[in-house]
């Protein structure tokens, strides 16, 4: 991608997204993804010359996120990552940091940037929201019975 950050304007965040998708670097025949060996960061890494990598903060079924300083601000921000390779998981996700790169509301989390590795592996940088995690918070709420 000759320019990985999602553009603000409605038209321009549509050819972002197009050519993201356009500029697979992977393909998988696996319609559920298969594993993306290139999305494992490692603490000390950084993102476009922006953002070290601290540690892992989560993996879900689709992504992980990483805790990172942003090094212009000098300000932790989280870190996004696909896990899956496949048209179907880069075209979501190149939507997702569209969608959420047009959004601000104190209800949902802030949007920075994004973009790719070296390798093609995608990211969204997020503000960074320090507090207990949903699925914790959850799973301690059932084992009490609330």
């Amino acid at each position: 991608m000759a320019d990985p950050s999602p553009p603000t304007e409605p038209a321009a965040r549509a050819d972002f997204a197009a050519r993201a998708v356009d500029d697979e670097p992977f393909e998988s025949s696996d319609p559920a993804g298969a594993p993306n060996p290139h999305a494992i960061l490692e603490p000390g890494q950084v993102l476009d010359s922006r953002y070290r990598i601290e540690r892992l903060a989560r993996r879900g079924g689709m992504a992980s996120i990483y805790r990172a300083e942003d090094l212009s601000r000098e300000a932790p921000v989280a870190i996004k990552v696909m896990d899956r390779m496949g048209r179907s998981y880069k075209d979501r996700f190149v939507r997702e940091a569209g969608i959420l790169s047009g959004l601000s509301h104190p209800a949902i989390v802030g949007y920075l940037d994004s973009g790719s590795t070296p390798d093609g592996t995608l990211y969204i940088a997020m503000e960074w929201l320090e507090g207990e995690d949903l699925s914790d918070r959850l799973a301690r709420r059932k084992k009490r019975g609330d």
